[in-house]
């Protein structure tokens, strides 16, 4: 994604050199207007697009031992829900009482979303998980199977 806000910048550049050869060689030569116009909006949003990626990955590193992406996404024990650590976040408890469960969409976007106040939302896609979405949500929400469920990978 840096590469493309580096390409995002070289049209700005890009766009800036005509403007100065423009009003260099005097407003009758051509009209480079729309091709500027086009370089100055195609460079910000490279530039946004850029941003708006790196702003999203993990700020800090809490530990260089975790893997980045954990074995599995979470397991139901008999009173919660445990997320595992990560190299970017601490391992995360929620109480099975007062976790939110459910199911949207259909298909191939079809997914488990999981809610606890206090805490961000949780989402997996049903083709990542080893279980149903449904059979996760009816565990969650009802206590169903007691421990190591086998849940999301």
């Amino acid at each position: 994604m840096v590469i493309v806000g580096i390409f995002g910048g070289i049209l700005l550049l890009t766009a800036i050199a005509m403007v100065v050869l423009w009003i260099t060689r005097g407003p009758g030569s051509s009209n480079p207007l729309p091709v500027i116009i086009a370089a100055v909006v195609m460079g910000g949003a490279f530039i946004t697009a850029s941003v708006s990626a790196v702003r999203r990955l993990a700020g800090d590193v809490t530990t260089d031992d975790l893997a980045m992406i954990p074995a599995y996404a979470f397991a139901i024990t008999p009173t919660a829900i445990e997320f595992p650590a990560t190299r970017f976040q601490p391992a995360v408890t929620w109480d099975r009482d007062r976790a939110v469960a459910t199911v949207v969409g259909s298909g191939w976007t079809r997914r488990l979303v999981l809610r606890y106040q206090g805490q961000h939302t949780r989402r997996y896609f049903a083709w990542v998980t080893v279980d149903s979405p449904e059979d996760l949500a009816v565990r969650i929400s009802r206590g169903g199977h007691p421990s190591n469920s086998g849940d999301g990978q």
